[in-house]
């Protein structure tokens, strides 16, 4: 069962990847430095994040 701090997980990995790819958008270069090496790390890193926030579960009963 998901809890509110999965939405709040999940929110933040959401937030980031639309950071991530507004970012490439406004770069508007495919060889620029955000577009082949910022971007790439932290759009699987929101991919994980949001993995994460899935099948995160509280240790408290």
């Amino acid at each position: 069962m998901t809890g509110r701090i999965n939405y709040l997980f999940l929110a933040a990995g959401v937030a980031l990847l639309a950071v991530s790819y507004i970012v490439m958008y406004v770069e508007n270069d495919p060889n620029g430095f955000f577009a082949l090496y910022v971007c790439p790390f932290t759009l699987v890193g929101a991919y994980c994040w949001i993995l994460f926030s899935l099948l995160y579960r509280s240790r408290s009963t």
